[in-house]
């Protein structure tokens, strides 16, 4: 089975084009971006960083702290704390992630 059949006719110069498409979208987004250097880029940036903070502090998430959303977000945030420090940038990084994930699909 070769890719012709995979993608039919003309699906892999699609599949091709969307993901050089969405590649660029990515390279001028996190050019473009202010991420690093911003003061803050939305309001709950403040209660998100404070979520991953406490909970690399072992805080449960659900006890002592209000928290009505999945705690994916905060999971892999507070991961990346514990693997490269406390940098705004890093949870920034986590959620232009998520927003090209939900871009994507």
């Amino acid at each position: 089975m070769g890719g012709g059949a995979l993608f039919g006719k003309c699906g892999l110069a699609k599949v091709l084009a969307l993901a050089a498409f969405c590649s660029v979208t990515v390279l001028a987004m996190l050019l473009l971006v202010p991420w690093q250097s911003a003061v803050r880029l939305g309001g709950d940036e403040c209660f998100d960083l404070t979520k991953a903070y406490l909970s690399i502090e072992s805080v449960s998430l659900y006890d002592s702290i209000w928290n009505d959303q999945p705690p994916l977000h905060t999971a892999i945030t507070a991961l990346l704390f514990r693997w490269l420090g406390l940098e705004a940038a890093i949870a920034r990084l986590v959620a232009v992630g998520f927003g090209f994930l939900f871009y994507g699909c």
